[in-house]
């Protein structure tokens, strides 16, 4: 989460396809139905991204440093420390939700 209330969000994760096709995740969002968009920072600007493809056996990892969620409208659930559910939506228009846990936006991951 920011460090202010009414911030944009980033949602970081990684997703392994460990079935034998591509799939395209082409939202991430949270279970409540809070909006994200996801970009790409490769570039000198914030890029808009509509589908990542992850091909058999392959991990796409959400991070700072290549493609990444943005969580720009979510509830007063979604406080450090809460574990809340993330949806991830693929081509097919299959959904995956997992738990996760919310953390404050000074905090290191990896």
């Amino acid at each position: 989460l920011p460090g202010s209330e009414g911030t944009a969000a980033m949602i970081y994760l990684d997703v392994t396809n460990v079935g034998d096709q591509t799939v395209h995740l082409t939202e991430v969002r949270l279970s409540s139905g809070s909006a994200t968009g996801m970009k790409d920072t490769g570039g000198p600007a914030w890029t808009p991204v509509a589908a990542l493809p992850i091909r058999p056996g392959e991990t796409l990892s959400l991070n700072p440093q290549g493609e990444f969620a943005v969580l720009s409208n979510y509830d007063s659930n979604a406080v450090p420390g809460a574990m809340i559910d993330v949806a991830l939506v693929f081509g097919t228009s299959a959904i995956v939700t997992v738990p996760t846990q919310v953390f404050p936006a000074s905090t290191t991951l990896r």
